[in-house]
């Protein structure tokens, strides 16, 4: 699985969740050998201050939104009203150290200097002391690591598929 943004929360989470098989139990449904994280959520990006943060942004531009775009406004502020929560949960995710995950971080990707220091340090953590994660920086790389830097996760995604390939 690859995912972006929130969609590797979302991904992490169905990680965690998944069931521990494997190709030789029999089982014939979809079966999770890998993850590709492309600058995406990780459990530690959003601490309490920088949903607090974001959140304060976010609020003074809901009025905008509700006039400009209220399609994305029934999207975006119930999204932006969750984000507690969300950290919460997000920091509770607990994925199997067996399972392959290559985690691609981009060197811009965050709005600021205190952002771009959380989100490295929760990035190297989640990494850390585990031989089947493995950190990739998309050097200078925004956040929209797949425009910027598409060779990239596409050598990310062959390098899974070689790691996961069997006979």
């Amino acid at each position: 699985m690859v995912g972006h943004s929130y969609g590797g929360a979302i991904i992490l989470k169905a990680a965690s969740t998944a069931p521990a098989t494997s190709k030789s139990d029999g089982n014939q449904g979809l079966v999770l050998q890998g993850l590709i994280l492309i600058d995406a959520l990780v459990p530690g990006v959003w601490p309490k201050s920088e949903v607090e943060k974001n959140q304060k942004v976010m609020r003074t531009q809901y009025q905008e939104v509700r006039e400009k775009a209220p399609q994305l406004a029934k999207v975006a502020i119930p999204w932006a009203e969750a984000m507690p929560e969300t950290a919460q949960k997000l920091d509770a995710i607990q994925v199997s150290s067996s399972l392959p995950i290559i985690d691609i971080v981009a060197e811009n990707g965050q709005s600021s200097p205190e952002t771009t220091q959380i989100w490295r340090k929760a990035h190297a953590e989640f990494t850390a002391n585990n031989p089947n994660r493995e950190s990739v920086l998309a050097a200078g790389s925004s956040h929209k690591v797949m425009a910027d830097k598409p060779d990239l996760v596409v050598q990310a995604i062959l390098k899974m598929l070689g790691k996961i390939k069997t006979d």
